[in-house]
């Protein structure tokens, strides 16, 4: 073996080896951010549908929700209906059989997900005959809706009346999929959702939805309508 020869496997391993183990060393951390960090230190915003939730500097986190009011009345005038700002409390959504109790806000930013669950900008509040979209974490206020079942009873307080809604059925999939039309039904109806699976550590890209129909609380009218009934 020429001297040459030697001195080229020599250098090749004392260059070769260090760079081979920074490169398995940088391997292992990506695959450990995929799996396991990005969830977390990735903007949480890339758990809603694009577009959905506001910048994190635009919201301001306050409340106009002093605690559930009882509506006996069918009908509240929409005078006495405050409509919340992004990151506005204005209710809470439970669902006692599973434990499950988060406070209410508009807006489905990082921010506002920080503090409970959200309602999507693009629906309507509960009242208004058309659905009401909220969303919340998997691994926090909605972890309980693993356990949800049909027939269950999910509530929303709100300042100006409770309502009651019946689960109807579940659906798992992935969130480009979600049909924005159902959004549009004039449906008196709730579609919850979360990460899934549950509790996972992994990349996270299905959702878990459960869709459930109002059967109780008070319509909210205009003075057009005739309210007072």
């Amino acid at each position: 073996m020429s001297k040459r020869h030697s001195i080229g496997k020599k250098v090749a391993a004392y260059v070769g080896m260090p760079l081979l183990f920074w490169l398995l060393i940088v391997a292992v951390l990506a695959t450990l951010y995929l799996h396991f960090l990005h969830p977390y230190v990735a903007p949480i915003a890339g758990m809603f549908f694009t577009g959905s939730g506001a910048s994190t500097d635009s919201v301001k986190i306050d409340s106009i929700y002093d605690g559930p009011v009882l509506v006996h009345e069918r009908t509240v005038d929409a005078s006495l209906v405050k409509i919340p700002n992004q990151g506005t409390k204005y209710g809470e959504i439970v669902c006692e059989r599973i434990g499950l109790q988060a406070d209410l806000y508009f807006g489905e930013s990082e921010e506002i997900l920080k503090h409970g669950a959200g309602q999507s900008p693009r629906s309507l509040q509960p009242g208004f005959g058309y659905p009401t979209m909220i969303s919340a974490h998997n691994n926090k206020e909605f972890d309980k809706l693993e356990h949800i079942q049909e027939g269950d009873i999910i509530t929303v307080y709100t300042s100006y009346g409770t309502y009651e809604y019946e689960v109807s059925g579940t659906e798992i999939m992935e969130p480009h999929l979600f049909d924005d039309k159902l959004l549009l039904e004039e449906r008196s109806r709730l579609i919850v959702y979360t990460c899934y699976p549950f509790n996972n550590l992994g990349y996270i890209y299905r959702r878990f939805f459960v869709y459930a129909e109002q059967i109780s609380g008070p319509r909210i009218v205009f003075d057009s309508e005739g309210g007072g009934e």
